[in-house]
């Protein structure tokens, strides 16, 4: 049973990824409701120690998701986007402070939120990825990739965080983004994911020197052949 429990975590773990580099709704959880969670104990165990990030976190992932993308139909409700902001700017950032979790998890909650600010201000704003807030959110996860390799902190499973960040970066930034990657794949040795994310990131760059519309990550990965590992 237990073995069971973990195994749909992370099931809806890598759903929830996958979600957001593809920006479709999830399959597992519709509603972003992840209230159910709180009543499993091995969850708020296998999150920061699979994952890297907390429970609370991980359930603003999931209220993000549906926020965004749960009713394509019916198009994103106002007052549900204004809520999330909200959570974003105070909710999420008292409780990563105040958590009882080590820093390699305050750090992994930290990234997650300034991933799902670049998704907010992406889908739910509209904004351009040269727009300020953007960048900002670009220069912070790729700053706090500069400490999570600086700290030895392992680098698995960030990949969905970087990817963002680095595909929104400025070109006088790209070099430095590259060279993050390359440290993060001699700190988790996933030298093919590395080989992946760098023809991704080339082609997202390329696409927005070109002023293009489909120069969105989710674009490139649905186009580009050998990029599904990225998805893991």
């Amino acid at each position: 049973m237990r073995e069971s429990i973990r195994e749909l975590q992370f099931g809806v773990a890598a759903d929830v990824v996958e979600c957001v580099l593809r920006g479709r709704p999830s399959k597992i959880q519709p509603d972003g409701n992840g209230a159910w969670l709180d009543d499993l104990p091995i969850a708020h165990r296998v999150l920061p120690e699979a994952f890297g990030i907390s429970l609370p976190m991980f359930k603003t992932m999931l209220e993000t998701i549906s926020v965004l993308y749960g009713s394509p139909s019916e198009g994103i409700s106002p007052t549900r986007l204004k809520a999330l902001y909200h959570t974003l700017n105070t909710t999420s950032i008292i409780t990563i402070y105040s958590s009882p979790h080590p820093p390699r998890v305050q750090v992994g909650d930290l990234l997650l939120r300034h991933v799902l600010y670049a998704v907010v201000y992406l889908d739910g704003f509209n904004l351009k990825p040269c727009d300020a807030q953007l960048q900002n959110a670009s220069a912070a996860i790729l700053e706090l990739f500069y400490e999570v390799l600086y700290m030895g902190y392992s680098a698995a499973r960030s990949n969905l965080a970087f990817i963002v960040g680095a595909s929104l970066c400025p070109p006088d930034k790209r070099c430095a983004a590259l060279s993050i990657l390359r440290l993060m794949a001699d700190n988790c040795g996933c030298d093919d994911i590395e080989e992946a994310t760098r023809t991704l990131l080339k082609e997202v760059w390329k696409r927005r020197d070109e002023g293009r519309e489909d120069w969105r990550w989710s674009n490139v990965m649905t186009s580009v052949e050998g990029l599904d590992i990225l998805y893991i």
